[in-house]
């Protein structure tokens, strides 16, 4: 838990921890101040040169949670971790189903072809004249069995 902190002219100031506010209260070096929510604040009573840490927020987008944290070059000021969206969740679950699917070995297909495959199947293995021409390929038989 954090105290927020302002200078003497009400410019926000890095937070502080408590025991560091209580230390400023006990030394007279800030009094405390509450604002228009009754959110309690400390207003320091002597000037300060504005010496602001440089804060960078980062997030980390997960499958099931996603974690928020904001951090300064000395600490973190605070870090969440949000369950993430159910869309998001359903959609990892699918793909994993997905790769799953993939995963299994491949066989033949054992369904009727598809409908241009079986023409060309028809007309390339048409019985020719039982007398003239050559004989059908063997693979004609297994195409035509699997177009039926």
């Amino acid at each position: 838990m954090r105290v927020p902190v302002v200078d003497a002219r009400g410019v926000p100031l890095m937070q502080c921890t408590p025991p560091t506010a209580r230390a400023g209260l006990r030394d007279r070096t800030a009094r405390p101040k509450r604002n228009k929510l009754g959110l309690v604040y400390l207003q320091l009573t002597d000037e300060q040169v504005p010496d602001h840490q440089p804060l960078v927020v980062g997030i980390d987008p997960g499958s099931s949670y996603e974690g928020y944290s904001v951090v300064g070059t000395q600490d973190t000021v605070c870090h969440r971790m949000l369950e993430a969206p159910t869309p998001l969740k359903q959609a990892v679950e699918t793909r994993r189903r997905r790769a799953r699917r993939q995963r299994l070995w491949r066989r033949a297909c054992r369904g009727p072809a598809a409908p241009r495959i079986a023409w060309h199947a028809h007309r390339a293995c048409r019985p020719r004249h039982a007398a003239a021409g050559p004989p059908q390929p063997a693979w004609c038989s297994s195409l035509r069995r699997s177009c039926r």
